[in-house]
C-alpha cells in the first residue's frame, strides 16, 4: 500500500494528526473538514473510507501508523479507527 495515493489523507495526517491527541481525532477531523474546500473535504472522506476497506494484509501498520501519528497493534485496529472517522456522520456533513 502506498499512502502517496491518498494525498488528502496525508495532508490531514501531517497538518492535524501530527499535532493532536488520538482521543480528539473525530472532533479534529470535523474542524479540519470545516476549514477546507468542500471538494477537498469530500475527497478526504472518500480516501478515509477507501483506506478502511483495504485488506489487513495490504495495510502496513508500521507505515500507516507512522504517517497517521497513531500506533496500532494490527491492521484490524487501524481499520476500526478509520471506520470511526467515516461513521462519525461527517461524511454527510460536507
Amino acid at each position: 500500500m502506498n499512502l502517496q495515493e491518498y494525498p488528502e489523507f496525508l495532508k490531514f495526517a501531517q497538518q492535524v494528526l501530527s499535532e493532536t491527541d488520538a482521543d480528539q481525532d473525530v472532533e479534529n477531523l470535523q474542524k479540519y473538514l470545516q476549514s477546507i474546500k468542500t471538494n477537498q473535504a469530500e475527497l478526504l472522506m472518500l480516501q478515509i473510507a477507501s483506506l478502511s476497506q483495504i485488506s489487513n494484509e495490504l495495510l502496513s501498520v508500521e507505515s500507516f501508523g507512522a504517517e497517521a501519528n497513531r500506533w496500532f497493534e494490527s491492521g484490524s485496529d487501524a481499520k476500526v479507527w478509520l471506520s470511526q472517522l467515516t461513521s462519525s456522520g461527517l461524511v454527510e456533513q460536507k
